[in-house]
């Protein structure tokens, strides 16, 4: 049953939601266990090769250009 399954959430940020235009810049990983558990397994930056435009999903993702 699914109460007994271990999941592996993944999460990807990028620099907007364009599929021809923006690049992704930051993936991770973790897996949730059946008794709650929240394990971190991979948490990583990735250089987009293109400026992160500053607008208001900025704030939300936490990611600037640097």
């Amino acid at each position: 049953m699914l109460f007994d399954t271990t999941f592996a959430v993944i999460d990807c940020e990028a620099t907007g939601l364009d599929l021809e235009q923006d690049r992704p810049v930051e993936a991770a990983v973790a897996l949730l266990h059946p008794d709650g558990r929240i394990e971190p397994t991979i948490d990583t930056l990735i250089d987009p090769q293109i400026p992160i435009v500053e607008s208001p999903p900025c704030h939300l993702r936490a990611v600037i250009h640097d």
